[in-house]
């Protein structure tokens, strides 16, 4: 498994029921992180994090910027 994941802010039914059919916390929180749904940018926000990215000089500071818009954040 991947050390990151995007996931949504709030838990989905699926994902408390996952929590739920298991015992300990980290046991909990690896089953919630399965059932979240798979991110799936769409052309919005993929536009964008292009945008972002090219308006910014230096790779740290662009790639950030590109996040931040692509997720909704200030850029």
């Amino acid at each position: 498994m991947t050390r990151w994941k995007a996931v949504p802010a709030v838990l989905t039914p699926e994902m408390w029921a996952a929590g739920a059919r298991t015992k300990g916390l980290e046991v909990s929180y690896e089953a919630m992180l399965a059932a979240a749904p798979a991110f799936e940018p769409d052309d919005a926000m993929v536009e964008r994090a292009r945008y972002a990215y090219e308006a910014n000089i230096g790779y740290y500071s662009a790639m950030r910027a590109a996040l931040k818009a692509a997720f909704g954040g200030e850029s």
